[in-house]
């Protein structure tokens, strides 16, 4: 089924990049307009709820997606100059740009909105709400690009 453990290791990287895009499609597709539509209070309430879960899995999620697509860069060791090197390289690029990103401004976000009490929101929760909807939007962005070029990188594999 692999010719290698590097074929392996990317299509690995492929499903985690591709589940990763998908939040980023619901995202765009869906969770932003609905997020921004509700009533703060139901926005409060979710939000707190979600990050409750997610801050548990999205670290090793995130780390393992990082490893492995440092293994596939590292893959191509013997040919640098080849598009899957460049495809890889972009894809730990993303992947590293959306960890300082998540830390940076979607983290302390989160905390923030964890902070609230849904009954008696702050007079700028609508303002959080908007900053973090924005901040996921170029989460998402970073999600939908590591897949397709974690893609690109296992079909121009090989190829000179």
């Amino acid at each position: 089924m692999f010719d290698s453990w590097h074929a392996f290791t990317q299509s690995i990287l492929l499903a985690f990049t591709g589940a990763y895009a998908g939040f980023g499609v619901l995202h765009f597709l869906g969770m932003n307009p609905a997020v921004r539509a509700v009533p703060l209070s139901t926005f409060a309430e979710f939000w707190q709820q979600l990050d409750r879960f997610m801050r548990v899995r999205m670290p090793p999620y995130a780390l393992t997606q990082l490893a492995l697509a440092a293994i596939s860069l590292v893959g191509y060791h013997d040919a640098p100059r080849s598009a899957a090197f460049g495809w890889s390289a972009a894809v730990v690029a993303l992947l590293l740009i959306d960890m300082v990103h998540t830390i940076k401004i979607h983290l302390p976000l989160n905390r923030i909105i964890q902070g609230w009490n849904p009954a008696a929101l702050p007079t700028d929760a609508g303002l959080v709400r908007d900053r973090l909807m924005s901040a996921f939007t170029r989460r998402s962005a970073f999600m939908m690009g590591s897949f397709g070029c974690a893609l690109a990188a296992m079909m121009t594999r090989g190829a000179a």
